[in-house]
C-alpha cells in the first residue's frame, strides 16, 4: 500500500518565500503542501484546521517575530517544526536559540534567499521533511533493543568521551553538557552535523553556559579533562595518542567526499585506533547511520556505547543504526545518560578526594 504524502505547513510572512518554498516541494510525490501561513494568528489557526505532519517557519525576522510565532506555534502543537536559517552570524545566533525554545531542527538556506532552487538545499530540505513528518505520522517500527538499566560507569576505565549528533542533537548536546560538573573526568570530542559558522557559535555559546570548557576545534590541539571540543563543521575530527601518551584532536577535510561533515564515522574510527576499549561514545539523535560503521571497530575493541532511545529521538536514524547492529551498551534518554556522566564524575571526584 502506497504511503500517504507528508503534509507540510509553510509559515513565511514573505508572499514570495511561502511561494518559492512550496514550489520546492509540491513537485515531490512524498510530500504535499496543505497551507501557508504568512502571521502568527493564521498559522495557529491552520494548525488547528489541517492537522500537518511537520511545519517550516522562517525565524529570521524583524524584532524577534519568528521566535514569537515558534513560541505561539509551540504552544498548540508538538508538531515538528524545521527553522529556515540565513547565513549571517546573528542569524546563526537566532537559529540555535530556536533549536533551544523547541524547533525540531533547521535548514541553512546558504548567501541569500534566491539559493533555496539550488538542487543542494533543496535535496536538504526535503529529506529533513521527509524524515521528520513521517514519524510522526506513521507508527514507528518497534525497536529491537530495549532500554536497559543505567550503566555504571567507572572514569579508570575510560580516556576520551566521543560524542556523535546530527538532526536535533543541539538541545540534546546542550542538556548533557550543561549537567556535567568543571572537573569533569574527560576530555569530550563531538561530531555534530552543522555548517562551520553554526559550529563555531555553538561552541562559543555552550562555553559562556557550561561548568566546563568549550572551544571549537578548527586545528589540531591537545585535549583535557573538563573540556569539551566541537569539530569545525566541514570538517572531520579524528583522535589521536601521541608517543608521549598524550592524547590531541586532529583536524582535516579527509575524507573530502564524505557525507556528512563532519563525520561520526570517522571519529569513532580513529577512537577505536587510539583508545580502543578505554573509549566511551555517545550517539545521538540524527537522520541517517552515521556512527554505524565507527561503532563497529570501538564494539569490537570492546569500547562502552551509550545510544539514545527512540521515544526522546527527533529522527530515530543514527542511534537506530547502531543500536540495531548490536553495538549499544545501554539504550537511555538524554536524563540518563546526563545522569550516568553525572554520577561517573562524582564517583571520581570522591576517589580522588
Amino acid at each position: 500500500m502506497k504511503s500517504q504524502p507528508v503534509k507540510v505547513l509553510v509559515v513565511d510572512p514573505s508572499a514570495i518565500m511561502r511561494k518559492t518554498l512550496a514550489g520546492m516541494l509540491e513537485d515531490q510525490s512524498e510530500v504535499e503542501v496543505v497551507e501557508r501561513a504568512g502571521s502568527t494568528d493564521l498559522a495557529v489557526a491552520k494548525v488547528k484546521r489541517c492537522y500537518p505532519d511537520i511545519i517550516l517557519l522562517d525565524v529570521d525576522l524583524p524584532d524577534g517575530k519568528g521566535l514569537e510565532m515558534l513560541a505561539a506555534l509551540r504552544e498548540v502543537t508538538e508538531v515538528p517544526i524545521i527553522a529556515l536559517a540565513g547565513p549571517t552570524d546573528s542569524v546563526t545566533h537566532v537559529t540555535l536559540t530556536a533549536l533551544r525554545m523547541g524547533a525540531d531542527d533547521f535548514v541553512h538556506l546558504g548567501d541569500s534567499w534566491s539559493s533555496t532552487d539550488t538542487p543542494a538545499v533543496k535535496k536538504k530540505l526535503i529529506d529533513k521533511v521527509v524524515a521528520f513528518g513521517r514519524p510522526h505520522r506513521d507508527q514507528v517500527q518497534e525497536v529491537l533493543v530495549h532500554a536497559g538499566e543505567m550503566p555504571k560507569l567507572n572514569a579508570d576505565r575510560f580516556d576520551v568521551l566521543t560524542i556523535g549528533s546530527s538532526t536535533g542533537g543541539p538541545p540534546v548536546l546542550e542538556h548533557i553538557l550543561l549537567g556535567l560538573p568543571e572537573e569533569f573526568p574527560l576530555p569530550i570530542v563531538i561530531a555534530q552535523h552543522m555548517p562551520a559558522t553554526f559550529t563555531a557559535v555553538m561552541s562559543e555559546r555552550l562555553n559562556e553556559m557550561c561548568l566546563i570548557q568549550v572551544r571549537h576545534a578548527d586545528q589540531r590541539m591537545p585535549i583535557f579533562p573538563g573540556h569539551a571540543y566541537v569539530t569545525q563543521g566541514g570538517q572531520h575530527s579524528r583522535i589521536v595518542r601521541n608517543r608521549d601518551k598524550t592524547l590531541e584532536v586532529d583536524i582535516s577535510k579527509e575524507p573530502e567526499d564524505a557525507i556528512y561533515k563532519p563525520s561520526v564515522d570517522v571519529l569513532f574510527e580513529s577512537a577505536a585506533g587510539a583508545t580502543g576499549k578505554r573509549t566511551l561514545a555517545v550517539i545521538l539523535t540524527g537522520m541517517g547511520n552515521d556512527g554505524q560503521l565507527g561503532a563497529g571497530p570501538l564494539h569490537a575493541k570492546g569500547a562502552t556505547i551509550l545510544s539514545q532511545d527512540e521515544q526522546t529521538c527527533a529522527v530515530y536514524g543514527m542511534p537506530r543504526a547502531v543500536t540495531e547492529s548490536g553495538y549499544a551498551t545501554a539504550v537511555l534518554n538524554p536524563d540518563q545518560i546526563t545522569e550516568a556522566l553525572q554520577m561517573m564524575a562524582l564517583r571520581y571526584l570522591r576517589s580522588a578526594g
